[in-house]
């Protein structure tokens, strides 16, 4: 990266605006990704703040009001009537608005304002401060799949309050592929808003794993063996949250389908934190006598890469607009093919034989499962190539440092 780039980023403050942070990374992977863009932030020199709500994923009070994570400044807020939570409403204290317009009234500096969630008090706070600072601030929105929408009459009459302003004012909008950039425009169109060059493809990264063929083989045969699977076994796996949303249940349907077909033995492991099914999962998993083929794994969060190496095949199969799932990410990064549906759309995989997106069968999907069972190391190989040339770290930073200064600078927001 150029010197009068690097020149450039230091002299941009940045703060984050979020429902919940680190280390509350089991809200998913929204919360793990901006994380990851501050720390991005701060080692180009950029002045980094997040300020957060005070919950933790398992819904309790998280007691350090301000704290720092590797460099980074947290400073928590209140969460009123925290029970909601559960239900996806935040009503967060005002004094995040309070404690950022101040910071931003502070700073010699252009700030850029970084949010993930399209409705709640968190953008309206974004907004607020976009209007007290026109000339100041940069409003950044990340879509992290939330822009789907559901028929609710509190939703209908939030954007019809919120939404207009709220394109208008943002800057840069931050898509993981092709769909959400058209659910960006959708949105521009439906509210009357001018959305040219507000929006730009950047895709979802993780962290690539080093791990080699050695310990890759270790951590598969150590896991194998606490969850007595053989070693020639193919195995399935799921990692996220236990939710309706995910399309938990048709993915063991069409395991189950592909294991009657398969001539070896598989297994499939649903990995996550329960967010209100898996009670359901597991009567499921009992009805159809597949106890000894599914199993349930709960709350693993800084192993997980272990547990992509004990796979063969990534299942994601959501029953909403989800967009590129975090986890299919992080599979590809160790090596693990993936099959999704289109509700989890994510470029370059299908493409590059790393995998298949496909509009969501029984049929189709044990087909894929087929194909990619026939021949894993060769998927496993471009999964690895996918994973550094599209989703590393290094690459998305690069990207996410050029897409700011030229924000910062008026000019169009194109890194291609």
């Amino acid at each position: 990266m150029s010197a009068f780039r690097i020149k450039h980023i230091k002299r941009l403050g940045y703060i984050q605006l979020m429902n919940a942070y680190a280390p509350a990374f089991g809200f998913g992977g929204p919360v793990r990704l901006m994380y990851e863009y501050a720390q991005w932030m701060m080692k180009f020199g950029s002045n980094v703040t997040v300020l957060a709500g005070d919950t933790h994923h398992n819904y309790t009070r998280i007691l350090k009001k301000q704290e720092m994570l590797n460099g980074i400044r947290i400073i928590r807020v209140s969460v009123y009537w925290r029970y909601l939570v559960r239900k996806n409403i935040n009503f967060i204290s005002p004094k995040m608005l309070i404690v950022s317009a101040w910071k931003i009234f502070q700073s010699q500096n252009r700030v850029i304002v970084h949010i993930s969630v399209f409705r709640g008090l968190v953008p309206v706070y974004s907004l607020i401060l976009k209007k007290l600072f026109p000339r100041k601030v940069i409003l950044v929105h990340s879509a992290f799949g939330m822009l789907h929408f559901k028929q609710s009459r509190r939703r209908k009459l939030y954007d019809r309050l919120f939404m207009r302003p709220l394109l208008c004012a943002m800057d840069l909008g931050l898509a993981q592929n092709k769909h959400e950039i058209s659910q960006y425009r959708d949105f521009f169109t439906r509210h009357k808003v001018n959305g040219n060059n507000k929006v730009v493809l950047f895709p979802l990264c993780a962290e690539t794993r080093n791990y080699g063929d050695a310990k890759i083989g270790e951590y598969r045969s150590l896991l194998r063996t606490k969850y007595g699977i053989p070693d020639d076994a193919f195995v399935c796996i799921f990692l996220g949250r236990f939710h309706p949303a995910k399309g938990i249940i048709r993915a063991i349907d069409a395991f189950l389908a592909f294991s009657d077909a398969y001539s070896g033995r598989a297994f499939f492991l649903i990995v996550g934190r329960d967010d209100g099914m898996q009670q359901r999962i597991t009567d499921y998993i009992h009805d159809h006598n597949a106890v000894s083929s599914i199993r349930i794994v709960n709350d693993v969060y800084e192993t997980r890469f272990e547990y992509y190496t004990l796979a063969d095949l990534f299942l994601g199969f959501p029953t909403i607009d989800e967009e590129t799932m975090l986890a299919s990410v992080e599979a590809l990064s160790i090596g693990t093919p993936i099959l999704v549906s289109r509700e989890a759309d994510i470029p370059f995989v299908q493409e590059e034989d790393a995998g298949f997106v496909i509009d969501f069968s029984i049929v189709t999907a044990v087909e894929r499962m087929q194909r990619i069972a026939d021949n894993p190391s060769l998927y496993r190989q471009q999964a690895c190539k996918v994973a550094k040339k599209y989703f590393s770290t290094e690459s998305a930073s690069h990207s996410l440092i050029t897409l700011f200064n030229r924000i910062s600078q008026k000019l169009p927001a194109d890194i291609t």
